[in-house]
């Protein structure tokens, strides 16, 4: 028997995207007033590294509205973009003698949204670049669940296999702490749809995918109108040339199909002093 292809959208989304919808103008003024500002203040003195990190946060919210208010796949990605290469100067200005609460956790996997942002932008160069610095940021504490994903995610996306498979084995290992045997089964499925990746097992991805955006339809996700983490497997699925056959509000089809995108025109927030480096 055929498997139920999953909804394009529920009730319940349909139903925060009217109320967003109608409060659009309104949250769009907001949303403009603070990412202005955020821009406003690199012409001013500040703390750099905060300063991008605010603004990594006002694009990624860029992003949203573009593809769910504008249908404006291609600025969204220019958002995801922008959002990415905000990310990355934050973790340039960074620097392990920062107080507490600028610590590491800015610029370490606890961020990999931000380097989903750069995958489903199709900006290659940068999700290979931003990917390496925050796998290697020092000072990190992280729950190994979270290492091993951003490993696994990060060597499918650069094609490196042996670092796929070390964190495939420790992901279907399990065992991991403070995770429940919910969470850890959870972890072996998440290792298995990388599994399927690897070996291009078309069937199981596509499986994984449904699976787990239905289950995520109904917990913490419910509301969540762009989902970066599926986005990027699925995208990182569609670039080992396999059919994902997904197409959500959540997962949109123009996201998750690998194209050319040229971002040499996109302006990047520069301050006022100019970078402390060459180049981005």
């Amino acid at each position: 028997m055929a498997k139920k292809k999953i909804a394009y959208t529920t009730s319940r989304l349909n139903r925060n995207l009217e109320s967003v919808t109608a409060n659009d103008s309104k949250n769009r003024r907001a949303s403009d007033r603070s990412l202005n500002s955020a821009l406003l203040v690199l012409q001013y003195s500040s703390s750099r590294f905060s300063d991008y990190r605010i603004l990594s946060g006002e694009f990624l919210w860029q992003a949203y509205c573009s593809q769910m208010i504008d249908h404006d796949y291609l600025k969204a990605k220019e958002h995801l973009y922008l959002c990415a290469v905000c990310q990355k100067i934050v973790c340039q200005y960074y620097k392990p003698s920062m107080q507490k609460t600028d610590g590491p956790y800015e610029v370490d996997l606890h961020q990999l949204d931000k380097w989903e942002a750069a995958v489903v932008a199709d900006a290659e160069e940068l999700a290979v670049d931003l990917g390496i610095r925050l796998l290697q940021a020092e000072g990190t504490v992280i729950h190994p669940f979270q290492i091993h994903r951003g490993k696994a995610l990060y060597g499918l996306f650069s094609r490196n296999a042996p670092m796929v498979e070390d964190a495939i084995h420790s992901l279907k290992e399990g065992g991991f702490p403070r995770l429940n045997a919910t969470a850890n089964q959870s972890a072996w499925r998440l290792g298995q749809a990388f599994q399927d990746i690897l070996c291009q097992n078309e069937q199981g991805v596509n499986d994984y995918l449904a699976e787990q955006l239905s289950r995520e339809r109904k917990g913490y996700h419910s509301g969540v109108f762009l989902n970066l983490d599926l986005l990027a497997v699925a995208k990182i699925a569609a670039r080992w040339n396999l059919k994902v056959e997904l197409d959500t509000i959540e997962c949109p089809k123009e996201l998750i199909v690998p194209e050319e995108t040229d971002y040499s025109s996109v302006e990047i927030p520069i301050p006022k002093e100019g970078f402390p480096w060459d180049g981005l």
